[in-house]
């Protein structure tokens, strides 16, 4: 089940990114990022009921602008509240289609709203949700 679910997250993200915003990517699991903790902007989507987890991304600095650029049709080429508000929405969509695709296979979710957070290292964010439980 674990498996699947982690398709699921995937297809996902790879699904919003392809068709809402014209960007193929690639989803990579624990993926190590060399650059500076202040120059990535982490997306984070709660999920809870049957099960408990976290849809995190983290994108650089340079990777956020161009997604929200291509979203608006328009030039960003610093991370602003229009690179924050964008990605916001991206993971709104993520997040609506994600518990969509629970509910298919019997798994309803709850979804908390999405974060965004600028600088910061994605395995903090991970840290700071172990120590609130």
């Amino acid at each position: 089940m674990r498996d699947k679910i982690k398709n699921i997250l995937k297809e996902v993200v790879q699904e919003v990114l392809s068709t809402v915003i014209s960007i193929k990517s690639s989803v990579k699991e624990n993926a190590v990022m060399d650059q500076d903790p202040e120059k990535r902007v982490v997306v984070s989507i709660g999920l809870s009921g049957k099960l408990s987890a976290s849809l995190v991304l983290v994108l650089t600095n340079s990777s956020a602008c161009r997604v929200v650029s291509k979203m608006l049709d328009s030039e960003i080429t610093e991370v602003s509240q229009d690179v924050v508000d964008g990605l916001g929405e991206m993971a709104n969509i993520m997040a609506g289609r994600i518990k969509s695709r629970f509910q298919e296979i019997a798994i309803p979710l709850a979804l908390s709203i999405p974060g965004v957070i600028m600088g910061l290292d994605p395995g903090s964010v991970a840290k700071m949700r172990t120590s609130e439980n």
